[in-house]
């Protein structure tokens, strides 16, 4: 089977209405094509260091979040097999709340980095993604030597974000590096 892809349109700030909120300085492309007989349509946003910074810096604000307001039930439900009583369940939910308040503070600083130039961007990506991969590593190694049960796409959706962030601040160092 071939497959393609054929660019529809590229979208930029003048192509949207005034009324739609756009998010400044991203260039997307809305692609569409055939793959394996079916119909595709996706949305593909570049991977420039603020975008990266953005989207990690939005998802941990997230996690940390409901990392924060669901820490009783998360505690209960992760340590199950341990049958924690009500004792344990609140030294759990005080330590995931904690948690929680430590992605909020980490998600601020990469969407306070955003707006650095793009090599000095590269170097929080990349501190963020080695980050990323430690605490992603933790939860994989939890997995597999405990009976506690962190939620897989979770670590999943870490996984896929280190490897993102990593590529992302490769392509902006290499990029610096060629312009020098």
């Amino acid at each position: 089977m071939s497959s393609f892809f054929l660019v529809v349109s590229r979208l930029v700030k003048s192509d949207v209405p005034s009324w739609f909120q756009w998010p400044p300085n991203i260039d997307m492309t809305l692609a569409a094509g055939r793959l394996n007989g079916q119909v595709h349509t996706f949305l593909e946003i570049e991977m420039t260091t603020k975008n990266v910074l953005t989207v990690i810096g939005v998802l941990l604000g997230l996690q940390g979040v409901g990392l924060f307001g669901g820490a009783e039930a998360i505690t209960t439900q992760a340590f199950a097999v341990w049958q924690p009583d009500a004792t344990g369940i609140k030294i759990g939910a005080m330590l995931h709340q904690a948690m929680g308040v430590v992605c909020l503070m980490v998600a601020v600083i990469l969407f306070s980095a955003r707006n650095l130039n793009p090599l000095d961007g590269a170097r929080i990506l990349m501190a963020a993604a080695i980050g990323l991969a430690i605490t992603t590593g933790h939860g994989f190694y939890n997995m597999f030597t405990t009976e506690v049960e962190p939620p897989l796409p979770l670590l999943l959706l870490m996984t896929v974000l280190t490897v993102v962030a990593v590529v992302t601040a490769m392509k902006a160092k290499d990029g610096s590096a060629e312009e020098a």
